[in-house]
Formats: C-alpha cells, structure tokens, sequence
C-alpha cells in the first residue's frame, strides 16, 4: 500500500482514498465525515486563528450537519465575485464561523457543505521540512 503527502493518504485496492486519525471523540460524533486537505490555511478567511498560520491542514468535515450554529465553524461554497466572460462566477470554498454563515445564508450567498469538526496540523519533527513547531 503507497502513501503520499504529508498526512500519508493511502488507499487500499479497491477503495476510495484514506488517511488514518487518532479516536478522538469530535471524529466518533461525526455522522459522514470527510477529509480535505489544505495546502496553505492562510488563504481560509473566515478561519479565525487557523488562517493566520499560513501551513498545510486537513480539514475533517461532517456533511450531516449543514444546519449552521453560532458555536461552530463551517465549510461553505460561495460563487466568486468575480465573473469570467461568457461563463459563471467560480465556486470558493471557504471556512466561516456559524453566525456569519447563518447571515450568508440569509442572503442566499452561500452552500453549507458540513460542520468542520476538526483541524489537523501537519505533524512536525519528520526532518521532512514541514516542521509544525517553533525552535529557540
């Protein structure tokens, strides 16, 4: 079995693509999870503190729970305010917390793919150049 990138995804004959996380219990709460990789969280605007880390991320998402709340985040698809000539505005996905995301929708601006549930920094201290860490 082959993995690949800094999270070694993998996938076994036959199947989709994996990649394996500890049990922690936002992951066993999650009805329909699914992963999406990040390669720089600086471009997430709506992020809060993981868009000022500019590094690479997973991003674990629950598809079940589209039903925005003030007390999470969400991974929404907006169309672009930029309109290419003779075609529509591109889809942006984005992170947004749950109060704005409920104003978006109220607006019509937005699609709420999942609530995230949870952020995965790339693991550090691999001497694979993509050490997470601060040294002094």
């Amino acid at each position: 079995m082959f993995t690949a990138g800094i999270f070694n995804v993998f996938q076994p004959a036959g199947a989709r693509e994996f990649v394996a996380l500890p049990a922690w219990s936002a992951l066993g709460e999650a009805r329909q999870p699914f992963a999406v990789s990040v390669g720089n969280t600086g471009t997430l605007k709506g992020a809060g503190d993981l868009s000022q880390r500019e590094e690479p991320a997973l991003i674990v998402a629950d598809k079940a729970n589209t039903t925005p709340s003030p007390s999470f985040y969400y991974l929404v698809a907006r169309t672009s305010s930029i309109t290419l000539t003779g075609g529509a505005g591109a889809q942006i996905v984005d992170i947004f917390p749950g109060r704005e995301v409920m104003d978006m929708e109220r607006a019509g601006g937005c699609t709420v793919i999942g609530r995230v549930v949870l952020a995965v920094r790339a693991p550090g201290g691999m001497g694979d150049g993509m050490n997470t860490g601060t040294s002094l």
